[in-house]
């Protein structure tokens, strides 16, 4: 027994024995002897153990007479009964919906009179679905699976029919809950109350609209005739538990609503239970005969159609049928009265438009010579002489904005070409250059071209490994008529005032020999071609001169005992196997996107958009070893298919080489 319950039973046997005064010493000692009894522990103060074991009683007692209270409560307001709103139709019985004056709600069953459940009801549209198998008799195989296996002494076969897919259909159902129980509404009653008030319900639905003026809204439609239905019947007297399933499922689908209407639907159900509900008839007869006797023809028309729709049975039905009758043509005679007063104020509008149109136009002309005379002359010359002094200030880019926005480029580009011009003096090269880059004044071509090794040499010293260099010309958009574009090359190594460099696109597509025989790097044609074609067009004479002679260590090949050659002396080269270990730390960073020009010259290419490119190590006898397009190395070695001896392949080149920053 908890310790709470002990003290009270210590109380009550107190209290029920005379022992409630704890000053007297023998009642004290009485209550004492309980407490040890009920195992409590009351301490060195008896009278004060008493006394909490009292404020306690007094707490529980109260807590029974306010859940009394609340019962009887509870009960009194269950009692009254509600006033019934709809009648839900489900599968199994109709459900009454009641709300009582206080607001609660509760529901009955037509089945069970006697069942009442208290709370008010939930609506939930629910998305149907419609469920198929698929047949693959090639899934059919003999299996010892729990479904088959040996049973009674047979071989079982598994089942063909692959699992079931669901669908979406775009159609719907309507659910009701009630204290965490379910129903789906197949139909909707309207009491004779709110039928009457909700024939005036806004709906844009003509269907939906009837329904309301009838009382009965269709939640499900009737397909006992359509090909499913027929179906369905079928699969039931062929005891096909697959048909049977799939069938009754696009029955009951089709029996639904779509999503939209049974979404309406549950939004007139909840209007109809939280409202405000539209007028009833005695409402609308009250503002039908304010609106009726208004002097504006639109009212009096809604004041009409307001009085037309009270329902026969109404009192007051013969009441507004007669002011109906006397208002019908003092509604025309307003209405043309309103026509023409609208003819005159037009007329009129009309004719101080036109005079206002000639003293506007006036205004206008000497406003658009005002302000030609301030937009073309005497704003420009300000906001000239304010970007003038932005130059002076050294603010050319806000300056440069100025310019711009009014049209004074000129200006612009003689002022970045004498800057240019003032940088090469200060031997700024880097500045000058990028100032004279697609400049197009006086000899600006020529002077950038003479300072392009300076500003190299300039960009060169401050790059470190990992960044990127811009460093000769080579076609690589695949339009010639635009020139050359800038070759980028990836800084790998720097030491002794040298850059090692290699292409970060695959600039050409070449084979690595012309013929199968003699593929070393040493005899092959691809090495002919970088120190010569290559080499000749990609670089001007300033900066072959800054391209030295380095020697090309042989690149053994780690997986392939092949013939190799001697060390070479070259200016242009291919990495070798070792050398892309070393500089490339992963196969994402030896991944290679070619050029446009190297695509035209079918070079290989993968579902990536990553080519492959060439190394000078010697492969399998008569190859060269090569890079995939996901960055790994192939020792084997190119060729045109996917394992292959061929050096004839046309795989993308990333030439490399030294750049000495001092010569």
């Amino acid at each position: 027994m908890k310790e709470n319950e002990r003290l009270l039973l210590f109380y009550e046997e107190c209290v029920k024995k005379g022992y409630s005064d704890m000053t007297d010493p023998q009642q004290a000692l009485k209550a004492k002897v309980i407490a040890t009894d009920r195992k409590l522990r009351y301490g060195n103060f008896i009278e004060q153990f008493f006394q909490k074991a009292k404020a306690a009683y007094e707490e529980r007692e109260a807590e029974r007479i306010a859940e009394k209270q609340r019962i009887a409560e509870e009960t009194r307001r269950c009692a009254v009964p509600g006033e019934e709103l709809v009648k839900l139709h489900s599968a199994p019985e109709v459900i009454s919906v009641f709300k009582r004056p206080d607001g609660s709600f509760y529901c009955t069953f037509d089945k069970n009179p006697e069942r009442k459940i208290e709370g008010k009801p939930e609506f939930r549209v629910v998305p149907s679905s419609t469920v198929s198998y698929e047949y693959h008799p090639s899934e059919t195989r003999i299996t010892m699976a729990s479904k088959g296996g040996f049973t009674g002494g047979q071989v079982w076969e598994t089942d063909p029919w692959v699992p079931r897919k669901h669908e979406h259909t775009g159609m719907a159902f309507l659910e009701i809950t009630v204290n965490e129980e379910s129903w789906e509404v197949y139909q909707i009653t309207l009491s004779p109350l709110v039928k009457e008030s909700f024939k005036r319900y806004p709906c844009y639905d003509s269907s939906l609209k009837q329904e309301l003026k009838s009382g009965e809204i269709q939640c499900h439609v009737d397909v006992r005739d359509s090909m499913y239905y027929s179906g369905f019947k079928q699969a039931l007297g062929q005891n096909d538990m697959y048909a049977l399933e799939s069938s009754a499922s696009f029955v009951m689908d089709e029996e639904r609503l779509p999503i939209g209407q049974i979404t309406v639907i549950k939004k007139l159900l909840c209007k109809i239970l939280d409202g405000p509900w539209p007028e009833n008839d005695e409402q609308a007869y009250v503002r039908g005969i304010k609106l009726i006797e208004s002097d504006k023809s639109s009212e009096i028309l809604e004041g009409i159609n307001l009085l037309q729709e009270i329902g026969e049975n109404h009192p007051r039905k013969r009441s507004a049928e007669e002011l109906i009758e006397r208002n019908k043509d003092r509604y025309e005679a307003v209405l043309q009265r309103e026509k023409e007063s609208a003819i005159i104020r037009k007329e009129n509008r009309q004719r101080k438009r036109y005079k206002g149109f000639v003293i506007v136009s006036s205004i206008a002309c000497v406003a658009i010579i005002l302000v030609g005379i301030i937009t073309q002359v005497i704003l420009p010359k300000q906001r000239y002489k304010k970007a003038i002094s932005l130059i002076d200030a050294g603010e050319y880019d806000a300056a440069y904005a100025i310019l711009e926005e009014i049209g004074n480029t000129e200006a612009i580009v003689a002022n970045k070409y004498n800057r240019a011009m003032e940088c090469i003096d200060a031997q700024n090269y880097e500045t000058a250059y990028m100032l004279l880059d697609g400049l197009d004044y006086q000899d600006s071509a020529q002077k950038r071209e003479k300072i392009k090794s300076q500003y190299h040499s300039a960009v060169l010293m401050k790059t470190d490994v990992g960044g990127t260099v811009f460093f000769g010309t080579y076609e690589q958009d695949n339009n010639a008529s635009n020139g050359k574009e800038d070759v980028e090359w990836l800084v790998l190594e720097k030491k002794d005032n040298r850059l090692l460099v290699v292409s970060q696109y695959g600039l050409d597509s070449q084979t690595y020999n012309t013929g199968k025989k003699g593929a070393t790097w040493e005899a092959c044609a691809l090495r002919q071609w970088l120190n010569n074609n290559f080499f000749n067009s990609a670089f001007s004479d300033d900066e072959k001169a800054m391209i030295p002679e380095v020697t090309v260590l042989v690149d053994e090949n780690p997986n392939y005992d092949t013939d190799i050659d001697t060390d070479t002396q070259d200016r242009v080269f291919l990495l070798g196997i070792s050398e892309v270990n070393m500089y490339f730390h992963s196969d994402n960073e030896r991944e290679c996107k070619p050029t446009k020009y190297a695509l035209s010259k079918d070079v290989r290419v993968y579902d990536s958009g990553n080519c492959a490119w060439w190394l000078r190590t010697p492969g399998n006898p008569d190859s060269a070893a090569m890079v995939h397009g996901d960055g790994s190395i192939c020792c084997l070695g190119g060729s045109d298919v996917i394992v292959g001896t061929s050096v004839g392949s046309n795989l993308a080149v990333r030439p490399a080489m030294w750049i000495d920053l001092e010569a």
